[in-house]
């Protein structure tokens, strides 16, 4: 139950960054020329649901999901509305604002993936070890044998 509770919480905070994001933007073009707003809401959501949770790993995937739908938008939907261009737009004789290259933010979520990983390699492993501590047996005194001289 833990985990289908983790997986709905990171969900819901990296739709709700990159909704408030895409709100934003919309509000204030400018957000769009550069990337660092896009980061900043994406390492909110991983905060918000590491903070939540107390644990980093759900918090890094949050990031990395909010990021990954931060990079959608950027590519996908904002060029369909008027007044948006992408990056690699040619040049337009009306205003427009031009919106900065997504690339950084995949970056910045694979390596937050990457992270995640790592993180969940280094849980599994602690409770392998863990595991074998507890079943094997105690290590008990030194015995030695002592054997009597034949007659």
């Amino acid at each position: 139950m833990a985990i289908g509770a983790s997986i709905r919480d990171v969900g819901l905070a990296a739709l709700v960054a990159a909704a408030l994001w895409t709100a934003l933007v919309l509000a204030a073009p400018v957000l769009v020329t550069n990337v660092g707003a896009g980061l900043i809401g994406s390492v909110a959501a991983g905060a918000v649901v590491a903070v939540r949770r107390r644990r980093a790993g759900p918090g890094a995937l949050a990031s990395a999901v909010s990021a990954l739908l931060i990079a959608l938008v950027i590519s996908w939907a904002l060029p369909s509305i008027p007044g948006f261009v992408s990056h690699d737009h040619p040049p337009v004789h009306t205003p427009a604002t031009r919106m900065a290259d997504p690339i950084g933010l995949l970056a910045f979520a694979v390596l937050l993936v990457l992270i995640t990983g790592a993180l969940q390699a280094r849980t599994s492993a602690r409770n392998r070890h863990r595991a074998r501590r507890a079943t094997s047996p105690a290590p008990g005194p030194n015995e030695m044998v002592v054997e009597r001289p034949a007659p």
